[in-house]
């Protein structure tokens, strides 16, 4: 008897056009929204890591001088595609997106993202931690024992929250090394974190705040109150292709059976990413097509 093949996630081969499409820009573009996230944080914030990619000595307004070219050029591009029909929504937040993918077809984010590693921000009790981290009968230690490389000893009580940050993300790499270099690689690491992340917090839950998380113009939202406000009717498209977007894409295909998610494993820059969409608004002006189509095109072409 033949096998039976369930397709879970079907592709939609409905046309596009770019009045079926939504763009959300959760990224500030303006000199006060940026410079108010640098003094405000939170760490790890978009604002504050494009500071620390190699501009960290710079004064708040020395760091806007630079990202302000990104500024001009994400302006330039969203008057476009505005004119060629496009809905956008600038300074979006986490409603915008829950009711974007009830009314178009095609939504698109352009947003921060973090991943599930630890920052020292995210270490809410250190002394807790290091209590539970230095008794080996605790239950948190005995979670991170079948995560962490072995002869990796506990932090010393001294440890402050950077290098409590460190030793757990030891434990997140897990027992050994991926010699895997293949397709998927970063997508299996960052999935990995995230589920060892959870399983630490499930067993000390007060000891940790932050972890993955897009962050939204009024703040971080966790990756679970994202997927929280999609419909798991959703049938429609999600561009996710800004920086490692896979954990959340994984988690949304898991509930709603009959989207069409898109995602990045890798980083990618704010020019980048706007010059791509561009691209793509520009091929489905000129002939309307499946909008994951056009985005593999122009992918290929630029890339």
């Amino acid at each position: 008897m033949a096998r039976v093949i369930e397709i879970r996630n079907p592709v939609a081969e409905t046309p596009d056009s770019p009045s079926d499409c939504q763009l959300l820009i959760a990224l500030p573009l303006d000199r006060e929204d940026f410079c108010d996230r640098l003094r405000k944080g939170p760490h790890g914030n978009f604002a504050n890591s494009f500071r620390d990619d190699g501009r960290s000595s710079l004064p708040d307004q020395g760091v806007y001088l630079i990202y302000e070219r990104y500024v001009q050029l994400a302006d330039r591009i969203v008057e476009e595609v505005a004119e060629s029909g496009v809905a956008v929504v600038h300074k979006a937040r986490l409603s915008d997106l829950a009711l974007s993918v009830t009314r178009h077809r095609v939504t698109t984010l352009v947003a921060h993202s973090r991943d599930a590693r630890f920052q020292e921000s995210d270490i809410a009790d250190r002394e807790l931690l290091l209590d539970a981290l230095t008794n080996p009968g605790s239950q948190l230690s005995k979670v991170i024992e079948e995560s962490r490389p072995s002869g990796h000893p506990a932090p010393p009580r001294s440890a402050d929250r950077r290098e409590i940050a460190a030793y757990l993300n030891d434990a997140l790499d897990g027992q050994a090394p991926e010699a895997d270099e293949g397709l998927g690689k970063m997508t299996r690491r960052h999935l990995g974190w995230s589920e060892r992340r959870s399983r630490f917090e499930a067993a000390l839950p007060e000891g940790f705040q932050g972890g993955g998380a897009i962050e939204f113009f009024d703040g971080f939202a966790s990756l679970q109150s994202v997927l929280n406000g999609i419909p798991t009717s959703f049938a429609g498209k999600l561009d996710l292709t800004s920086c490692h977007s896979t954990v959340l894409a994984e988690g949304i295909r898991r509930k709603c059976k009959s989207c069409l998610l898109m995602a990045n494993e890798q980083a990618t820059s704010v020019d980048l990413r706007f010059a791509i969409y561009r691209q793509v608004i520009h091929r489905l002006r000129r002939k309307a097509q499946p909008y994951e189509d056009a985005l593999y095109t122009v992918r290929r072409e630029l890339l």
